[in-house]
């Protein structure tokens, strides 16, 4: 299956590190500050990166791997790597 440019930052649980950055900085922002331990898990009423600013910050919260932290390490490096010359003009 081919992945689409325009479908990173829709899907969550995230695929890879490429749609944890198309994310909605706002979203993930929120989803951050209204995370609750005593809270369910937010359903997909709410926006993929809602979704994945609420799973980092239960993941801070607890010590163990909640399986995204590969994805989490190459989004990281791939925010650290200078913009390409072309896409800079």
């Amino acid at each position: 299956m081919q992945l689409l440019q325009a479908e990173f930052g829709t899907v969550f649980p995230p695929r890879d590190e490429y749609d944890v950055l198309a994310y909605d900085l706002g979203d993930v922002c929120r989803g951050y500050r209204r995370f609750s331990a005593d809270d369910p898990m937010p359903g997909e009423n709410h926006a993929a990166g809602f979704r994945w600013g609420w799973q980092n910050r239960m993941r801070d919260c607890q010590l163990g791997d909640d399986g995204f932290d590969e994805i989490r390490h190459m989004a990281r490096l791939l925010q650290l790597m200078p913009e390409p010359a072309e896409r800079r003009a």
